[in-house]
């Protein structure tokens, strides 16, 4: 192999020079003492291969490299591009098991097609390589490769040895690397067991210093309790401040809430007059514009029916005038039947004369009857489009007044919605206050109680569930666009049953409630939790079956295996990690073996989403990606979890086929939320 490369009649000699080797002794200092390091560096036996840019070669270059390094050599330089699985598959054991060498594979890459068509020129390999292709001649081949090997036996020798000089290099290296690791390990086991040392002093002192902490906290306790016992002295003194307080805090909110409700009321019938006004301002418009359309309909027909009184005078004068032709030709054909024995010739060639001035005038009459035809069907075409024009017009008018009512009713209804919101938001605030009240009026005259505090302290939860509602409805969307969007959600979970008594389905953070509304009209069995109390209330007179409760609280409580489903609609991005752990822990625990959740959230992949739109929602969390909630479920033990790409962005991408455009529509317009399905195994 060694013999069929030679460069300029020059065997390849094997140098200890060319083993690339790059462990050294270097104890690392710090601080002015010497440490020992793991210096551990990457250790070679072979140089590294720089692909040249004017794609020529010397066999030399490649041939210096073996076994696999060679193979991936080979294809770099030859053809550009790395082995493919087939091709370094079939080299390798050919050169491992001696039925190829290296001169084999290099004229077999060089002077295949796609090796003539990269045209890289390898200097020195057209003669070995014809001299290999001549051993595989039967009978002449043997002998020509045996007459080689004899005149190439000195050669053949003194390479051998060099190669054997060139293996003891290496692995005199090879030991000296080894030796140089083991030496680097055991300085280093000594650092490390003095670190152990200095660690075990360093865990004494700070065990020595907890005690003296410990008897600090002690005093600390006995004090405490004595202000506690101060601070219960001063409650029964504060009670009676606290009851008279709260008797004009009641009176200030019933005086507000008047006001309120007053200015609300006065708003409401201010908006319904202008609402009002603006229907008939429209009205009176639409009625103007049909009248004007009316009457350039009446002067259009008045004008085609004096156009077609005229045409039909005009015909009628005709018609005389040919009648009064007629009987002139009549009397002069009497006269000419008189003398037509002496006029016989002449009478003929009058006759035909009349004949073709009588064909003139028919076609004449003729073409007039047609033009007159055309006339009148294009007077009547023009008619029928103006009719169809009038009608089109009339139908947008009524489109137009469609609209412009269901815009008012939508109004409408959205200022009621308001306006019942702010109703119960009254309502609310009254109950607090009653609960306030109450319980002010059961601990009197003693101190509040641990179970009166929590009371007050749940009521302090649920002071901005109004604006929460509030805030859903301006940016959540209408329920019917809501409901159409999760309608995608029940192929996935109809075909397994999910939503039967057996199979329950459970939708945390429901909100408004239409996933429960689409799944009560599909007659799915589902339920929902939420912890605002205004949201609750909305989907409990919608006929929902829906609990007031805390998440957590609420998973808590139930037993294992006990539901089929686990849905949450842009709900875990308001959690924080560990509370999102913990929620993910519970619903693996609650669900049945097969039981599947659907999680939807902001997709931040969306840089509008990502960076501006997942801010709307002050309570939001911060964004999470689907590969980061892909890893979640599939750490808690769910399988086949998939992520589905939904609700793209309504503005119109940008109109470009180019790749920059499509990435920038991509990253611009594409889904502005996913949804993470995983199933319990």
């Amino acid at each position: 192999m060694q013999n069929a490369a030679a460069r300029k009649g020059q065997f390849e000699e094997f140098a200890s020079s060319e083993v690339v080797t790059s462990a050294e002794f270097r104890p690392v200092h710090r601080n002015g003492q010497a440490l020992a390091e793991l210096d551990i560096q990457p250790f070679t036996l072979q140089p590294p291969f720089h692909p040249h840019r004017d794609s020529r070669y010397h066999v030399n270059d490649l041939l210096k490299y073996h076994d696999r390094n060679f193979i991936q050599n080979a294809y770099r330089a030859i053809l550009r591009r790395g082995p493919d699985a087939t091709g370094y598959k079939t080299f390798i054991e050919s050169l491992r098991s001696g039925r190829l060498n290296k001169i084999d594979i290099l004229a077999a890459l060089r002077y295949s097609s796609e090796g003539r068509a990269k045209k890289v020129e390898i200097e020195g390999l057209r003669t070995p390589a014809l001299i290999r292709k001549a051993y595989r001649v039967p009978g002449i081949g043997y002998l020509l490769n045996l007459a080689v090997a004899l005149a190439r036996l000195p050669a053949s020798i003194r390479s051998e040895q060099q190669f054997a000089a060139h293996v003891l290099a290496q692995q005199e290296l090879i030991a000296e690397h080894l030796n140089h690791l083991g030496r680097t390990i055991r300085l280093h086991g000594a650092g490390v067991s003095q670190s152990l040392d200095i660690q075990s002093q360093s865990v004494k002192q700070l065990e020595a210093h907890w005690q003296e902490q410990l008897s600090q906290l002690s005093q600390l306790r006995d004090e405490f309790r004595h202000q506690v016992e101060e601070l219960r002295h001063q409650q029964q003194q504060f009670s009676e401040e606290t009851r008279q307080s709260a008797q004009r805090l009641q009176q200030q909110v019933l005086n507000r809430l008047t006001e309120q409700t007053t200015r609300i009321e006065v708003r409401f019938l201010e908006q319904v007059r202008n609402l009002e006004q603006r229907i008939n301002e429209q009205t009176s418009e639409v009625v103007s514009r049909f009248t004007e359309l009316t009457g350039l309909v009446d002067d259009r027909t008045r004008e085609t029916n004096l156009r077609l009184d005229e045409e039909v005078a005009r015909r009628g004068r005709e018609e005389v005038k040919l009648q009064a032709e007629i009987s002139r030709q009549e009397l002069e054909d009497a006269r000419l039947n008189e003398v037509i024995n002496q006029r016989d010739q002449e009478i003929r060639a009058r006759l035909s004369e009349a004949v073709a001035h009588w064909e003139q005038n028919l076609k004449t009459l003729q073409m007039l009857a047609l033009q007159w035809r055309a006339e009148i069907s294009a007077t009547e075409s023009e008619l029928r489009q103006m009719t169809t024009e009038l009608r089109q017009t009339d139908t947008v008018h009524h489109e137009q007044l469609e609209l412009t009512a269901t815009t008012i009713k939508r109004d409408v209804d959205r200022l009621y919605q308001k306006q019942q919101a702010v109703t119960t938001e009254l309502t609310f605030q009254e109950q607090r206050v009653a609960t306030l009240l109450a319980e002010a009026r059961r601990r009197l005259p003693g101190p509040f109680d641990e179970e009166q505090l929590q009371t007050i302290a749940a009521e302090q939860e649920h002071t901005l569930d109004a604006f929460y509602a509030s805030f859903d409805e301006q940016f959540r969307g209408s329920r019917e666009e809501i409901k159409e969007r999760l309608q995608v959600y029940l192929p996935i979970i109809e075909p397994r049953g999910i939503g039967s008594e057996a199979m329950p389905l459970l939708d945390v953070g429901c909100g408004r409630g239409e996933w429960l509304e689409l799944l009560q009209g599909k007659q799915f069995t589902a339920s929902g939790v939420d912890a605002n109390r205004v949201l609750v209330e909305q989907c409990r007179s919608r006929g929902l079956s829906v609990v007031e409760d805390d998440l957590r609280s609420y998973l808590r409580s139930l037993p294992d295996n006990s539901l089929g489903a686990v849905t949450g609609f842009h709900i875990v991005e308001h959690l924080p990690l560990e509370m999102l752990i913990e929620f993910l822990n519970q619903t693996v625990r609650i669900l049945k073996p097969g039981g599947v959740v659907i999680f939807e959230t902001p997709n931040p992949q969306n840089v509008l989403v990502g960076s501006c739109n997942f801010y709307f929602d002050p309570t939001h969390r911060n964004p999470l990606p689907n590969q980061v909630m892909s890893f979640l479920l599939e750490s808690r033990g769910f399988v086949e979890v998939e992520i589905l790409r939904l609700n793209p962005s309504d503005d119109l991408p940008v109109a470009d086929d180019s790749d920059l455009a499509r990435r920038f529509n991509h990253y611009f317009y594409g889904p502005m939320d996913y949804a993470v399905i995983g199933w319990k195994a």
